[in-house]
């Protein structure tokens, strides 16, 4: 794992959209896609929805992958120390799959709508992302100014460096991710009008750029574009399109038999293998990128196998989906002081340190999400603070 800040975050789509199950009919299908809040009207019950119209892979995904962030970000930062154990940099390789989880998911959640085509939609998508992402980004600015001002006496251009901080989304290191969603959400019309049949090539050309990202292969930009790069985002997002637009031969492939317990096996084994792969050897170069790629790849496919279908998801599964993009907006607040209180001995694996990080990035920020929906209202707390 690069640092701290290389982590995920959310998109969000129209409240509701009209999507093809592929046979025929449409059911209410909420657009939230990356991390946030799906809240969704069904019109007509389908067999392969789960409780009010919801998809239980999304759920499941997106609430795996919020957990893994706030762990992710419970590491130790490379930028800041020095000497990071091999188990540290280990658990930040395998967890990467959290990234392309959310950009997977609104792929997939983003193809159902018959709005994707439209240009006007975007606006609507932008508003949901950036309300949310605006009111944290000045929570930060405040706490960081105050510091600032504490420590060196103030600096003149703090305002402006808000502002350019604010377009780049780097008032926070892990807002990165909100500049990557909204590059998708604006080509997301140009995707849509692409054929069917040119979709698998154009994941695979996407997929290509992927791995020469990964590897460095590509022209050499700063550490500060080479993360927001549309090269890392547009195959997860890709991949999450084409997974749905084929979703219902998927599910009915893997309920003949036992197909779908086959293919959970060999995914299983893929990514054992990979991360034996990840521990065990550190040192060749560049291949680790790789196989963090496939790792990535094979966690995803695996949840999605794993969980694809009728069956419904767990109550805090779906909270968990539902509150995401808050969870992530604010969770950096909430493990950061115990960050600060519990120092990092260089060079030591710290499994409390982790756990008690993430448990207070975690349980603060679902603790916030409650207060806000309880103080704000369903509706106005998913517009201020997603």
């Amino acid at each position: 794992m690069s640092s701290q800040s290389d982590l995920p975050l959310p998109v969000v789509l129209p409240r509701e959209a009209q999507a093809s199950t592929g046979r025929g009919d449409f059911v209410a299908v909420s657009l939230e896609d990356g991390l946030p809040l799906p809240a969704l009207t069904p019109q007509k019950p389908s067999t392969s929805q789960g409780r009010g119209g919801r998809r239980p892979e999304v759920d499941w995904i997106k609430a795996v992958a919020i957990v893994m962030v706030v762990m992710i970000h419970s590491l130790p930062d490379t930028f800041t120390s020095s000497e990071i154990s091999q188990m540290d940099v280990w658990i930040g390789q395998i967890t990467r799959f959290a990234v392309p989880s959310f950009l997977a998911c609104s792929g997939y959640i983003t193809s159902s709508s018959r709005s994707s085509r439209s240009f006007k939609a975007v606006r609507h998508r932008m508003e949901r992302l950036l309300l949310p992402y605006l009111v944290f980004s000045v929570v930060a600015w405040c706490y960081q100014y105050a510091m600032t001002k504490t420590e060196r006496g103030g600096e003149k251009d703090s305002v402006s460096s808000f502002i350019l901080n604010l377009l780049l989304c780097s008032e926070l290191g892990p807002y990165y991710y909100v500049f990557l969603i909204l590059c998708l959400v604006l080509v997301t019309p140009l995707i849509a009008r692409l054929p069917q049949r040119a979709m698998p090539f154009v994941f695979c050309v996407a997929l290509g750029l992927q791995f020469a990202h990964e590897e460095w292969l590509l022209p050499s930009l700063s550490l500060f574009w080479q993360i927001r790069s549309p090269a890392r985002s547009l195959a997860p997002f890709l991949a999450g399109w084409l997974a749905s637009q084929h979703r219902e031969h998927i599910v009915d492939f893997l309920e003949q038999g036992r197909r779908r317990l086959l293919c959970m096996a060999l995914l299983s084994v893929l990514c054992l293998l990979s991360a034996v792969a990840l521990f065990q050897l550190p040192e060749l170069g560049r291949l680790p990128w790789a196989l963090i790629v496939v790792e990535s790849y094979a966690v995803l496919a695996l949840l999605f196998v794993a969980t694809v279908g009728p069956t419904e998801g767990p109550e805090v599964v779906s909270w968990l989906s539902n509150a995401s993009y808050t969870i992530y907006l604010s969770h950096y607040y909430f493990l950061t002081p115990v960050l600060l209180l519990y120092p990092y001995v260089p060079g030591t694996f710290d499994p409390v340190r982790i756990l008690l990080c993430t448990v207070a990035g975690l349980g603060n920020s679902a603790s916030l999400v409650l207060l806000g929906r309880s103080l704000l209202g369903e509706s106005r707390a998913r517009k201020w603070i997603g």
